[in-house]
């Protein structure tokens, strides 16, 4: 883990609580993000589209 894993680096309001997130909880959401992707069948070259909530 780098140096910067516990900084923060999105801050959001849901539901009117502010909620702060470091590189190393970015990391894992993209992380699970991607595995979820893989386990709906795409592959390394496939194209999709993503849109936010």
């Amino acid at each position: 883990m780098t140096e910067n894993a516990t900084k923060t680096v999105i801050r959001e309001k849901d539901f009117g609580v502010w909620n702060e997130y470091s590189w190393a909880d970015y990391g894992e959401m993209a992380r699970l993000v991607g595995l979820g992707l893989l386990s709906l069948g795409l592959r390394r070259g496939d194209v999709c589209s993503i849109a936010p909530k």
